[in-house]
């Protein structure tokens, strides 16, 4: 239903746009919403930011909702088609922005200049930020809502009233304030583990498909790090959950002081950890700093309360094409196999 969608900060889309035509490196790039009949720029990179008519294939896309990738474009459509964005269509390529309800709402869409084969991580980088924006623009709408009712309660008020004192109208105008406030604060920290300050489970899935759609288009190898605490369970048993949760956070610091402040690091719930590191040295590397860092710590920490942990590690080549939760899936049983080493070093 037209107007069932929030209006999109254009500036800040555009920097999306910007940042979807580096990646995959096209010179154009549109993100629109289909809000009921009509069909709205939102994100522009690389074209003039008015135009008399619709896009043609992103309304297709979006109606449709399913991708859409054209070598030539120029069979579907008339080659003066995109005139009024002054630059001349050769290839094609376009995904579905979908919102929580399943809906498709909207397009992500790149124009090259020149005939050009699309590759598998094209659209899989499209998807990444289709579905970042398809949750801005929920989590948008819920603010929008929210703020709604707000504002219809002081519209209702006035009416049953009639006149108001400054001082009642000045109150609701700051419960509508002190809302947005919250609801920007809560936006923020739905990313962020609470404890240790690191990305949660949700963070880190979106900032690390991120770094990795990076690395793919870059030719970078990439690490997986996945990192368990051997001794949680009894640090809470023995010394109760305070202690618990303070050895979470000293991991947590370990691993900031360890790897670099452009990696992805989380906290994915409980006592483990994962890490994207983009273009670092070996994985042996990465293995000595978080033991070397590890060392460190526990010998300034009481004797009973020292940390351990197991680590796996898995290193992604530049073409790979997996997924960050299947990668972080192969991190985890390495894991397991380092524990169960560690274990039976120990019982020996």
């Amino acid at each position: 239903m037209q107007g069932d969608l929030p209006r999109a900060d254009a500036s800040e889309l555009d920097v999306v746009a910007t940042t979807i035509a580096t990646v995959i490196d096209v010179p154009v790039v549109f993100v629109t919403i289909v809000d009921g009949e009509s069909q709205r720029f939102v994100g522009i990179h690389g074209a003039a930011t008015t135009a008399p008519a619709p896009s043609p294939l992103c309304l297709e896309v979006a109606v449709l909702g399913r991708p859409l990738l054209l070598q030539d474009a120029r069979r579907r459509v008339s080659a003066t088609a995109y005139d009024a964005w002054r630059f001349p269509l050769a290839s094609f390529i376009g995904v579905p922005i979908r919102s929580s309800d399943g809906r498709s709402v909207g397009a992500v869409s790149g124009f090259a200049t020149h005939k050009r084969s699309w590759q598998n991580r094209d659209v899989t980088v499209l998807q990444a930020f289709a579905s970042l924006i398809a949750r801005a623009l929920d989590e948008q709408r819920g603010c929008e809502q929210r703020c709604r009712a707000l504002e219809e309660q002081l519209s209702a008020s006035r009416q049953q009233l009639g006149t108001m004192s400054a001082d009642y109208v000045a109150e609701v105008a700051e419960q509508a304030a002190h809302q947005r406030r919250t609801t920007r604060e809560l936006e923020d920290n739905a990313h962020h583990d609470e404890l240790t300050g690191l990305l949660n489970r949700r963070g880190f899935f979106v900032r690390g498909e991120i770094e990795l759609a990076r690395a793919r288009t870059h030719s970078l190898a990439t690490s997986i790090v996945f990192a368990d605490i051997d001794n949680l369970k009894g640090t809470n048993d023995d010394r109760g959950h305070a202690e618990g949760d303070e050895l979470l956070r000293t991991a947590a610091d370990v691993l900031r002081q360890s790897l670099r402040a452009t990696d992805t690091v989380a906290r994915l719930g409980g006592d483990e950890f994962a890490a994207v590191v983009v273009a670092d040295p070996a994985p042996a590397t990465i293995r000595t700093r978080l033991a070397v860092e590890l060392d460190r710590v526990n010998r300034a920490r009481k004797i009973g309360n020292r940390i351990a942990w197991s680590v796996g590690l898995v290193v992604v080549d530049a073409g790979s094409t997996t997924s960050l939760s299947s990668m972080l899936v192969e991190a985890d049983r390495r894991m397991y196999v380092a524990k169960h080493r560690h274990l039976r070093a120990r019982r020996s």
